[in-house]
Parts: C-alpha cells; sequence; structure tokens
C-alpha cells in the first residue's frame, strides 16, 4: 500500500514538474557537458567570452517534452570573400536559414513541438578557416525556453520507475527492513522529484548513468545474496 500511494503522489508531483516552464541557458564558463557535440571551449573576443562552433554544431537535449520551445542565438562572424549561411534544423526538421554578415547578430525563433528526440543543428556553410582551424560561429549566448506546459515523456517515466525499484529490490533482497524500505520508497523518489523540479536539465542527463549505476548495485546485491547458497564444488 505504501509503495502503490508513493507512486500515485509522486507520478502526479512529476507531471505538475512538467508544467512549469523549462529554461536552458549554454554556459560560457566552465564544462559544457556530453550533449554537445562540436563546440570549442571557451576563449576570449575582446575580454568578451565565446565558444567557436562547428560547421555542424549539436545540441542534445534529453527528454524535454513535446511541446514548442524558443531560442535566442547571439554570435559573431569574420569578413569574408564569400558569403556564408547558417541553418537552424530542430528535430529532424529544418527551420530556418540566416544570412552571415560581418559582426554580430542576434536570431530568435520559435521551435514547433517535435515528436522525435528535440535536437538542435547549427550548420554553417561554408566554414571559416583560420590558423589550421575549421569554425562555423563563434556563440556568446544560446538560450532555450519552454513555451507551453508539456507532459512526462514516457521515456523519463520509465527510468524513474526503474530508478525507484531497483533500490527497493536491493533493500529487500539484503534484508534491510521496515524503516528502510520506508526511506527508500519515500526519501529516494521525493529526492528525484526535487532535483527535477529545481535542476531538470542536470537531472535528466543524470537518468542514464544512475539506472546503469542501480542495475549495477542491484545485480551485485543479488550476487552477494545467492553466491553463499551455492559454494564451489
Amino acid at each position: 500500500m505504501l509503495i502503490i500511494l508513493s507512486s500515485i503522489v509522486l507520478g502526479t508531483g512529476y507531471m505538475l514538474v512538467y508544467r512549469t516552464l523549462f529554461r536552458y541557458e549554454l554556459p560560457l564558463d566552465g564544462p559544457i557537458g556530453f550533449v554537445i557535440d562540436g563546440l570549442s571551449p571557451t576563449e576570449r573576443n575582446n575580454f568578451r567570452p565565446i565558444r567557436w562552433t562547428s560547421p555542424q554544431t549539436e545540441f542534445r537535449l534529453p527528454a524535454l517534452g513535446q511541446t514548442s520551445y524558443s531560442v535566442h542565438l547571439s554570435f559573431h562572424t569574420s569578413p569574408t570573400t564569400v558569403p556564408r549561411t547558417l541553418d537552424i534544423t530542430w528535430g529532424g526538421h529544418w527551420v530556418e536559414r540566416v544570412q552571415l554578415v560581418p559582426g554580430w547578430q542576434t536570431v530568435t525563433l520559435v521551435l514547433p513541438a517535435t515528436s522525435v528526440a528535440p535536437i538542435l543543428r547549427l550548420n554553417v556553410d561554408p566554414p571559416l578557416r583560420a590558423q589550421g582551424r575549421i569554425l562555423g560561429v563563434a556563440l556568446d549566448r544560446l538560450s532555450l525556453e519552454q513555451i507551453a506546459p508539456t507532459v512526462v515523456p514516457f521515456v523519463v517515466l520509465r527510468q524513474l520507475l526503474v530508478i525507484t525499484l531497483l533500490p527497493i529490490g536491493i533493500v529487500l533482497i539484503i534484508g534491510g527492513g521496515w524503516l528502510g524500505l520506508t526511506i527508500t520508497v519515500v526519501g529516494l523518489p521525493s529526492g528525484l522529484l526535487l532535483m527535477l523540479a529545481w535542476q531538470r536539465f542536470n537531472m535528466l542527463l543524470l537518468l542514464a548513468p544512475l539506472t546503469q549505476a542501480l542495475l549495477v548495485a542491484f545485480l551485485f546485491a543479488c550476487l552477494l545474496h545467492w553466491l553463499p547458497r551455492y559454494p564451489a564444488l
């Protein structure tokens, strides 16, 4: 009964979390995480922090929910002898083509709801070749804002369910008692809910590795529990 009530309350909490509007701001200083391909470390342009994109840069934003978003870009391009363009795609669909001009430019677009993985791609053609590097544009801001409420994606619910059930299985196998079971049933999902509410993007990044770590811990607990019953011959 405790598990059922906890599941209902926390499931409702997860849905309410996704009703709040999400906002992501690309960090210009420090690590950028493993969801971005084709972005340079932080550099300085007249003491202004920037990150160079490559000719094809990809931002993979996990399990944000199927709704529309607003994206804001600010970038700098150097003078060239040939015209250059920036193509923006979202979820595999072309959204906008921007003619690049020397200097700073800003672009604000509305990204429609997509039923596939929310991947933002920036394709620059032709690339800029400078000092032996092949570059796109010098990015100094990328922000993504959720426009309308959405529902929890099924992949998130599935991973949260696995993350909740695996520790319960570990406690039952190792004999943690009712106190340990109660803390696990109530405490862990509540902690996940708080993290999802306050740090949704970072939490979504952690779901896959956390699931894998708990699966390894569960298998290890099973091994420790059952191995003594089958001594070596």
